[in-house]
């Protein structure tokens, strides 16, 4: 599995988080279906994946930390991601 943590500045809020990150996946051509996890309440979770493409591309966000991550699963991957990775590093950075 690959993961890569993404740094969120301190002064967004979790809405502001959530907006940003969505237009980004927007900009990029991906589709966002978000998943609410019945194990790990006070997260959000997306699976992301490129229209007529295998692959996803997993996202998420936890509040209560501040942590936000993007990871790939071994049975998930495909060219696409590596690229996304990429561009999603500094997504917060403006």
């Amino acid at each position: 599995m690959v993961e890569v943590v993404l740094e969120v500045p301190p002064d967004l809020s979790s809405e502001k988080v959530v907006n940003i990150f969505i237009a980004e996946v927007n900009s990029l051509g991906l589709v966002a279906k978000e998943m609410l996890p019945k194990t790990y309440r006070g997260i959000i979770h997306w699976h992301l994946t490129m229209p007529d493409q295998k692959g996803t591309l997993e996202a998420t966000w936890r509040p209560a930390d501040r942590s936000f991550w993007l990871s790939i699963h071994d049975n998930r991957r495909a060219d696409w991601q590596a690229g996304i990775l990429l561009s999603m590093e500094s997504v917060f950075r403006g």
